[in-house]
């Protein structure tokens, strides 16, 4: 299973690059992207939807090692739901204080 595993290898490209945007973005979005073999991939269609919270903090989230953050629950928790997924599409995530929130799934039967 991947919580035991993530754990103890090191973060794959792909999933590092999915935590260090998550945490540019701080709150908003990200929509329409790809997953394969159970790693997301960035492709042209993939977008970034910033939430700008007037009076909020705005800006990136302070600096946390992707290794830190890939022991959080909630990065856990989605690193194991896109392995499951295997193939597909995740339609929307949403990202809350940097952390993943919650996300819409088409698997690629569906898509």
């Amino acid at each position: 299973m991947l919580r035991a595993n993530y754990k103890r290898t090191a973060i794959a490209p792909a999933s590092r690059r999915l935590i260090e945007q998550m945490q540019r973005i701080r709150f908003g979005q990200i929509e329409d992207l790809m997953v394969r073999n159970g790693q997301p991939v960035f492709g042209p269609d993939t977008r970034i939807v910033r939430k700008h919270k007037i009076g909020g903090q705005n800006g990136p989230c302070r600096s946390v090692s992707p290794e830190s953050l890939a022991r959080n629950a909630k990065v856990i928790e989605l690193f194991d739901c896109l392995s499951s997924l295997g193939n597909g599409l995740v339609r929307t995530l949403i990202v809350q204080d940097g952390l993943p929130h919650c996300l819409d799934i088409v698997s690629a039967s569906e898509a």
